[in-house]
């Protein structure tokens, strides 16, 4: 899944934001996507890119889009510098049904902090389906926050705890804790209704140029809490809002689960969070 043609950043531009289509040929039996694989092309402009899938077919030309994706579209790769292809358990895969057309796209968010001139890019991912099914589908589920501010000269240390989503059981099989440049540290976990907590991820030298996935195995039923904790060194005068730009902050913690529940949208976690500013 690559774009038709390249995509030539426009000088003078330091974020853009850009999407293009690619549908999965229809088949008879239902199939599941087993493996995401990145294609970067210019690792100079690529800050992160996302693979969805929507509900109708998107332009296979690449084009400006929103930065934050329609919320009936779902999440099923993340990647940013030093994040490795996606390798399903073998008890999950993404469902692709059967005689239905999968809709994916690719968005693109480029950054080109220097203003590079003459800066194209063809990057994409390669899929890998699978015919014969695992017993579960997955999914991705963004913990964390969308509401905080960052104040100048300072270090922010963000706590939120959010609900786990579910009525019976979820396996969590895979973490990605995503912060911008700022970020200096991040710790995930899950704590149980006994009171007894799991590590999801945590880290202490957190590096936005160097970013990692961690392989988990653990299950979570109602009543447990993820309590996901950013932090960050905020050295400028400027006050940093939460958003996609690469000056700008984030703090998720992008957990992969199965079995999917299709009525979960992806961000609504983080949207739904209780977060505090703690010492």
């Amino acid at each position: 899944m690559k774009p038709a043609m390249p995509w030539q950043m426009p000088p003078n531009e330091v974020d853009r934001y850009v999407c293009f289509g690619f549908d999965v040929p229809t088949t008879v039996e239902k199939r599941q996507l087993i493996r995401v694989t990145p294609l970067i092309d210019n690792d100079t402009i690529v800050h992160h890119m996302l693979l969805l899938s929507a509900p109708n077919s998107q332009p296979t030309q690449p084009a400006s889009c929103a930065a934050l994706p329609p919320l009936d579209w779902r999440l099923l790769y993340a990647w940013a510098p030093g994040v490795p292809p996606l390798e399903l358990p073998t008890e999950a895969g993404y469902p692709v049904e059967g005689g239905e057309t999968m809709h994916l796209v690719l968005q693109m968010h480029y950054s080109n902090l220097k203003q590079l001139a003459g800066q194209k890019d063809s990057s994409g991912v390669s899929l890998c389906m699978a015919g014969q099914l695992r017993p579960f589908d997955a999914d991705i589920l963004a913990f964390g926050s969308v509401n905080f501010s960052l104040g100048p000269h300072q270090t922010t240390k963000l706590r939120c705890i959010s609900d786990v989503p579910t009525n019976s059981k979820m396996t969590f099989f895979q973490a990605w804790p995503h912060m911008h440049t700022l970020g200096v540290a991040f710790d995930s976990r899950l704590k149980r209704t006994s009171g007894a907590e799991e590590v999801l991820a945590s880290t202490d030298n957190y590096n936005f140029y160097d970013q990692v996935t961690y392989p988990v195995n653990v299950v979570a039923e109602a009543g447990d809490k993820v309590v996901t904790t950013c932090v960050w060194n905020n050295p400028t005068s400027e006050i940093i809002p939460f958003g996609e730009a690469t000056s700008e902050e984030m703090c998720f913690n992008f957990l992969s689960y199965y079995p999917r529940n299709p009525d979960l949208n992806w961000i609504f976690p983080s949207f739904l969070a209780d977060c505090k500013v703690i010492p």
